[in-house]
């Protein structure tokens, strides 16, 4: 995927202040290099996370330093989404 893709779109909930252990699992499946080039690098990367209380941007935050140490561009805005409260 990421040989053939200009962008990455990466969305995780916020679990105990951090990424979920499914996202960064994924992450960590992505190939570090081919060769002497990192296949990420010079591609787009956008980040967001949604989470169940107060705003916080721990999850965007690591998705951030993550995509740095991949060699992604991150897009400067950011998201976060609190969760959406049902009225009785």
């Amino acid at each position: 995927m990421t040989l053939w893709s200009q962008g990455h779109i990466w969305c995780s909930p916020e679990r105990h202040g951090a990424i979920t252990g499914i996202m960064k699992i994924q992450i960590d499946w992505i190939p570090l290099s081919l060769g002497a080039v990192r296949p990420t690098q010079r591609n787009t990367l956008a980040v967001m996370q949604v989470e169940g209380g107060s705003q916080s941007f721990n999850a965007v935050n690591q998705l951030r330093i993550l995509g740095r140490w991949m060699r992604l561009i991150t897009i400067p805005n950011q998201s976060s989404v609190a969760k959406k409260y049902k009225v009785h």
